[in-house]
């Protein structure tokens, strides 16, 4: 049997500036958007606890550096910064020192690397755990 989708009443949407305020209020049952983004707002809304990412992936947002595009002595510089902290081991401690351990404002996201950011960042020379 196919689903239905029911579009929300009106009145229960939130107005951007104040989803930060929706997990606290109790006004939000499910949420969608970028899982770092996501956890950060329920850590900061003090609902983490309250509060579960569940399922599978719905989307997979990737993040990247910007620079000139007509550069490439910098992008050299980058690419082989990036690498060189790959292959020591220093992008995990990075990593982790800012999404798994606790924070130096208090807050803990509390979240390991997901397999597909490990893999990537494998692919790129880090040694694997």
């Amino acid at each position: 049997m196919p689903v239905r989708y029911s579009p929300p009443a009106p009145e229960s949407l939130l107005p951007v500036q104040g989803v930060a305020l929706g997990p606290a209020a109790g006004r939000i049952k499910n949420w969608q958007r970028d899982d770092v983004l996501l956890v950060g707002e329920l850590v900061r809304s003090g609902e983490r606890a309250r509060h579960a990412v569940v399922g599978p992936l719905l989307t997979f947002e990737r993040y990247g550096i910007a620079f000139a595009r007509d550069d490439p002595q910098l992008a050299a510089v980058v690419d082989r910064a990036i690498r060189d902290l790959a292959r020591s081991g220093e992008l995990r401690r990075i990593y982790n020192k800012w999404f798994v351990r606790t924070l130096p404002n208090g807050e803990r996201l509390d979240m390991p690397m997901s397999p597909e950011l490990e893999r990537a960042f494998e692919m790129l020379g880090m040694p694997p755990e």
